[in-house]
């Protein structure tokens, strides 16, 4: 399976697209480079969060729930990662961390940090507070 085939493919599980809507978009190879978010709108990240974790001893398990995590993972993981399951990216549990840290900074969010964020938001509720 060429690695156009498999970028195709998991753009459709992610996002419902087409045969013929990914054509127009390009992942170049992984380089360290800030990522400039090219043709991202705010449609392209998840309504409630963008990825999910999932850490199994010493890997960890990247899967993408948005288009924008998708982008990411393919633009700063390196083209032979391992994947795991349907869209899963296996990383090692010790660079983890980093992946997800460069992730936050580009705007994604985990489930993880989704659920705490709204238990935040019910406290405040809670508490009579208006948001």
């Amino acid at each position: 399976m060429t690695s156009l085939h498999k970028i195709r493919k998991d753009l459709a599980a992610v996002s419902g697209y087409g045969p013929t809507e990914p054509h127009s978009l390009r992942f170049p190879r992984c380089y360290p480079g800030p990522n400039n978010w090219d043709g991202m709108s705010d449609a392209d990240f998840g309504p409630e969060h963008d990825y999910t974790v999932e850490v199994q001893g010493r890997l960890t398990v990247i899967t993408p729930a948005s288009k924008a995590a998708l982008h990411f993972l393919y633009r700063h993981l390196p083209e032979d990662c391992p994947r795991w399951g349907k869209l899963g990216f296996c990383v090692e549990t010790k660079y983890a961390d980093d992946v997800m840290t460069r992730m936050g900074r580009e705007g994604l969010l985990s489930l993880e940090e989704y659920d705490i964020a709204m238990a935040f938001e019910e406290r405040d509720r809670g508490q009579g507070w208006d948001i």
